[in-house]
């Protein structure tokens, strides 16, 4: 699955925000040749595993955007 990340965002925000886990940051940065503590400086399309659960389900019925580096 394609996403956008966000300014500010890190893989780790990433992989819970479309994965429900913080497990998935190996995954996520192996596929999109990234390092695990990348943080995205502009908005940029990544791939990432499409994966089906509660965690992430809820987050986009709330619409939240989960991001470490936003002000």
């Amino acid at each position: 699955m394609i996403i956008k990340m966000v300014t500010g965002q890190s893989i780790a925000d990433v992989a819970l925000q479309h994965c429900g886990s913080v497990e998935y940051v190996f995954d996520i940065a192996e596929l999109n040749g990234v390092a695990i503590d990348y943080v995205a400086e502009r908005e940029l399309q990544l791939l990432v595993p499409d994966v089906d659960n509660m965690i992430k389900t809820r987050l986009n019925q709330r619409g939240v955007v989960i991001c470490t580096g936003r002000e």
